[in-house]
């Protein structure tokens, strides 16, 4: 799993953690972001604390961007369980390298399941969450091909549908 986000309470990054306890598989979680606020991050390892050794997690700090696409192909699945966001970068740029993301309704990116992109779940579903952890975890190579496979194609028909190469040729000129 990987997380992309400010360590801020707005991301949720403590749901994504409690929802982590009952997910029965090994997991690892690798968590990227600036440390903004350092009392969440305290709450936040008395998650981890709890989690059980199956479920490893990785805090890699602020990474730069040229890091990224390596980081990126080194994952399954992408999680940011957010209270919000007006588009979101870092979860398009999991569905650009095919990472199905599991995300909360908060976002502008919905019905993802249906397209086999990802979930967006609602933020007081934490069992959803775990849920969903759990099929990932028992998911087939198949299986997971076919999402990421999804979660590709959701971006470039994105790409497609958006003309963001003229939007941004224009915004330039």
């Amino acid at each position: 799993l990987l997380f992309v986000g400010r360590i801020h309470a707005i991301k949720s990054l403590d749901l994504l953690l409690q929802s982590l306890i009952e997910v029965k598989g090994n997991i690892k979680l690798t968590i990227l972001g600036v440390l903004e606020d350092q009392d969440y991050w305290q709450q936040c390892q008395l998650f981890i604390n709890r989690l059980p050794s199956t479920i490893v997690v990785e805090y890699r700090g602020d990474v730069a961007p040229h890091h990224l696409q390596k980081i990126y192909q080194e994952h399954h699945v992408f999680v940011l369980p957010t209270k919000g966001e007006n588009f979101g970068h870092a979860i398009f740029d999991a569905f650009a390298h095919g990472l199905p993301a599991l995300i909360s309704d908060q976002t502008p990116w919905r019905n993802l399941e249906t397209i086999k992109a990802g979930w967006d779940l609602p933020l007081n579903e934490v069992q959803a969450f775990t849920d969903k952890m759990n099929e990932v975890v028992a998911w087939t190579d198949e299986t997971y091909q076919e999402w990421k496979k999804g979660a590709h194609q959701f971006a470039l028909k994105f790409v497609q549908d958006s003309n963001l190469i003229h939007s941004y040729q224009k915004l330039f000129q």
